[in-house]
């Protein structure tokens, strides 16, 4: 939230000036749709509810990836209405999706994946494994705030090589044990999984 509210760089306010000016400029542009892969997706989650507290009508929120960014207030008419419009694609055992909230996988999965690589990458960002490592113990005493965070809108699950594709909602009970389930055993596949070109190949078998 902080990366989208920078005082000299506000892109929430840089969005909203912008998608009012197509509206204005193009009139036969109907529908908002923010998309992103990653930390881009958690990103589009949070400028699409900030588009919704403006009153600007926000058509779809398509995220590839993401982590899990919001607290769920069910009870809120803005939540409600992002959580209508909102899906959050999951690629097999890609771990970003399940993060901060599975502390299983961030805390055991993903470390014992880290070994067989010398940097992971989500997003943009870049980061040794080592100095991972040393992030994930520092992570451990918000633990109990990173479970806060949960699922917006649908999860749809994705994997290589199939057509199957399993959708569940964010009121269904479900969700947290299909996010928390652990691989069968552990390796890179975990972080090589969300690489946005995986998810442009499953989605292009499925299409």
């Amino acid at each position: 939230w902080l990366c989208l509210n920078q005082r000299k760089f506000h892109v929430l306010d840089m969005i909203a000036a912008k998608v009012r000016a197509l509206q204005v400029e193009r009139k036969e542009l109907q529908n908002v749709v923010l998309c992103g892969h990653s930390l881009g997706g958690g990103y589009a989650i949070l400028a699409g509810l900030d588009l919704l507290a403006r009153g600007l009508d926000v058509s779809s929120v398509l995220a590839f990836g993401a982590p899990l960014v919001v607290v769920p207030e069910k009870e809120n008419k803005l939540w409600q209405k992002l959580n209508e419009v909102t899906a959050v694609y999951v690629n097999g055992w890609d771990c970003v999706p399940r993060l901060p909230s599975c502390s299983n996988w961030l805390f055991d999965v993903v470390p014992r994946s880290l070994p067989e690589m010398l940097a992971i990458q989500v997003g943009k960002i870049r980061v040794g494994t080592n100095r991972a490592q040393k992030l994930l113990e520092q992570f451990a005493a918000s633990k109990d705030i990173f479970s806060d965070y949960d699922v917006v809108g649908s999860l749809v699950f994705l994997r290589n090589g199939s057509r199957k594709v399993i959708v569940v909602q964010s009121n269904d009970s479900q969700r947290r044990k299909l996010l928390s389930t652990e691989p069968p055993f552990v390796g890179r596949f975990v972080v090589d999984s969300h690489d946005m070109g995986h998810y442009l190949a499953t989605m292009r078998r499925l299409s």
